[in-house]
């Protein structure tokens, strides 16, 4: 019996872990989940107002960590703040973190939204800019200079219109994996007049 007993708690000590490592974002009946393990990485803004200042907004971008229904825990590489007073002047600031900075807790009831890229989705961005590149430098580039005679001075059009619709293939190939790769938006609180869902974290 004991021994029984022993098996249920492991596999609720398991399965308590691995949920601890996905947010659990829903929305009208719609769930989504962000997984730890798939998670390239997660930008969290929040908005708040305080008497010295109109609006107060943070963004932090880095590595998802862990969740609770209490905080988001996460390892940041990345932030700005937006600082707007009651005299209209605006500041921003930016901060870039080292790799192995110490993680940081945020408070869920402070977050307004949370962005999202999967790590398919940063390996799509990541070929995107691959191939625009090769097809921009292919187009531009190579073309004119491959198809020069450099003996006779003259063009050869066949090789260059070849080479050129090579090149604006490549391009118009990377349009569709940059369009995968753009980061997920989930509102928990919307601006003023959005009509974008309204999402609860349910951890």
């Amino acid at each position: 019996m004991f021994f029984i007993y022993f098996i249920m708690f492991a596999i609720n000590t398991c399965h308590s872990q691995q949920d601890k490592a996905a947010l659990h974002l829903k929305s009208n009946g719609i769930t989504f989940t962000i997984k730890q393990n798939r998670c390239k990485y997660i930008s969290i803004t929040s908005h708040q107002e305080g008497d010295s200042l109109k609006s107060f907004a943070k963004s932090v971008e880095g590595k998802f960590i862990s969740s609770t229904s209490l905080e988001i825990i996460m390892t940041p590489s990345y932030s700005k703040t937006s600082r707007l007073g009651y005299d209209s002047l605006k500041q921003n600031t930016e901060t870039f973190y080292p790799l192995n900075y110490n993680p940081i807790s945020l408070k869920v009831k402070d977050i307004s939204v949370i962005g999202y890229q999967s790590k398919s989705a940063h390996n799509c961005l990541v070929a995107g800019k691959i191939l625009m590149t090769i097809g921009i430098i292919t187009t531009f580039i190579v073309a004119p200079l491959a198809s020069i005679n450099y003996n006779t001075g003259s063009i050869n059009s066949q090789r260059y219109y070849t080479l050129a619709a090579t090149g604006l293939g490549l391009y118009v190939v990377s349009i569709p994996l940059f369009i995968l790769s753009k980061e997920k938006k989930f509102y928990l609180k919307l601006p003023k007049n959005s009509k974008e869902k309204v999402w609860r974290l349910d951890n």
